[in-house]
């Protein structure tokens, strides 16, 4: 489904360059949920970015279904992003301006998956709890409420893969359980995860652990579940 082939990223400094990512291959299955982990700096974000179309590598290739994504215009690429995958961020990246079934609509709009829009919008917010806020602003919820706002607008559009890089990393542990419990039953529902974690509780929810460290894939845990 998903496939990195040797893909390599170099960032240049002033007086370094810094290897992001040294020669990673690695395939992820449909269904599957992953969890990338290692410290700081380790390159996990950047691989997070660059398996979902955001950062292109300097070598080696992304593929998706056997296409090569960064061979794609960037029309078809940001297609490709829209439709299909589902990115979540610790910071959230909500419209301000916008209340919380706005923030999802526009969502949900950008997807191109309109049908039944409004009906989708009012059942993803009762599923995260948030149905008794949809009038609110953004900066009128909880922190752990706009993560599930968050998380709304991914699933709103019912993305193949869900790309979360560290969403658990600002919240109180109780919330932060809250928001896996969403994340794995995406999986449960048979969506792909990909998550990006510095947590050691948290990677071991997922299929299988891939270790990072100074850009390179250090090992690889398979889970029995």
């Amino acid at each position: 489904m998903l496939k990195a082939e040797k893909i390599s990223k170099t960032f240049r400094t002033k007086h370094n360059k810094i290897h992001a990512l040294s020669s990673v291959s690695l395939e992820i299955n449909k269904g599957e949920f992953v969890s990338i982990t290692g410290p700081s700096g380790s390159g996990k974000s950047t691989l997070l970015l660059t398996l979902g179309g955001m950062s292109s590598p300097h070598s080696g290739k992304v593929l998706w279904s056997g296409e090569s994504v960064f061979d794609w215009s960037n029309e078809k690429r940001a297609q490709w992003r829209a439709k299909t995958i589902g990115f979540v961020f610790q910071t959230f990246n909500l419209v301000p301006y916008l209340t919380v079934y706005e923030n999802v609509r526009i969502a949900l709009a950008l997807s191109g998956k309109n049908e039944n829009g409004a009906e989708r919008v009012s059942n993803v917010l009762e599923q995260l709890g948030l149905s008794d806020r949809k009038d609110h602003l953004p900066r009128e919820l909880s922190v752990g409420q706009q993560q599930r706002l968050a998380l709304a607008r991914v699933l709103v559009k019912d993305p193949e893969l869900i790309l979360a890089d560290e969403p658990t990393g600002n919240l109180d542990p109780q919330t932060a359980s809250e928001i896996l419990a969403v994340i794995k039953n995406a999986k449960k529902e048979g969506k792909t995860v990909v998550l990006v974690t510095h947590d050691p509780n948290i990677a071991q929810t997922a299929d299988r652990i891939i270790r990072i460290e100074n850009g390179e894939i250090k090992n690889i845990i398979e889970r029995a579940h």
